[in-house]
């Protein structure tokens, strides 16, 4: 009898907690919205908020402070979540960073980089420059001598969801030495991505209107019934964040090291 009821208050103690650690992570209306996006239940309500807000700002219209603490929430609820999600777990990362509006630089893994495709190609390509020029001279110094950097470039891709979620417009680099013994070069790697939402004024520019770039936020419906029940945000939205003093732009950053083998001086 005792262990019975021993085993039924470490269940019950368990549900507790865990019930008390998602109130914790979604508070307020942050665990309504967290069930929404997850699911897609009552997606529509939130698909209807968001765009009343949307016209309030794109009419130049003040934007009332219950409607900016909703878009808060919803973008933290969606940070958060990431965050708890291993597919999107850095992109989650970056939205919380975003949010918290210290503005500092943010070091994130390098998965986000290399599950992109887009970025594979141009490491493939930095790689192949950074050996010929090593073989050809062995002219690259022990303790390196500084980046090269590619231009910028559009780092997302559909191949990984954290990239395709996270990154944006950014750009590679690498510093190269080449070992004591000349058959042996080290590449240190930084990728590095501006993670900054594009203003209404800057979409109008680019594309002739303001509401572009709408990015669907796929749920549990959407998946099985259609993208149709997928909650569809404008980038815009998140760059009023900035504007309106409640998110912050800032830098993010990954490094890694690669050593490879050189061909014989012939």
């Amino acid at each position: 009898m005792f262990r019975r009821w021993f085993v039924l208050w470490l269940l019950c103690a368990g549900l507790l907690g865990t019930a008390g650690y998602i109130l914790w992570q979604f508070p307020g209306q942050q665990l309504g919205m967290a069930w929404t996006l997850g699911t897609g239940r009552g997606v529509e309500t939130v698909q209807a908020r968001t765009n009343a807000i949307e016209r309030q700002i794109l009419r130049g219209k003040p934007v009332a402070q219950e409607d900016q603490r909703y878009l808060v929430d919803l973008y933290s609820a969606m940070g958060t979540g990431g965050r708890h999600l291993p597919p999107i777990r850095q992109s989650g990362r970056l939205m919380q960073h975003y949010l918290a509006a210290s503005g500092q630089a943010l070091e994130v893994d390098a998965r986000l980089f290399l599950g992109s495709r887009v970025v594979l190609k141009q490491t493939a390509k930095l790689r192949q420059q950074a050996r010929k020029r090593a073989a050809l001279t062995r002219g690259a110094k022990v303790g390196g001598d500084g980046y090269q950097w590619t231009p910028q470039f559009y780092m997302a891709s559909s191949s990984d969801p954290d990239s395709f979620f996270g990154l944006y417009w950014g750009r590679l680099g690498y510093r190269a030495r080449v070992d004591s013994s000349g058959k042996r070069l080290h590449l240190h790697w930084r990728a590095e991505v501006d993670w900054r939402w594009p203003r209404y004024t800057e979409l109008r520019r680019k594309y002739g209107k303001s509401r572009e770039e709408v990015v669907p936020i796929p749920n549990v419906r959407a998946v099985v019934y259609g993208k149709q029940h997928a909650l569809h945000l404008s980038n815009g939205l998140g760059g009023y964040l900035e504007e309106a003093g409640l998110a912050r732009s800032f830098l993010a950053y990954a490094e890694w090291d690669e050593t490879m083998p050189l061909p014989a001086i012939r």
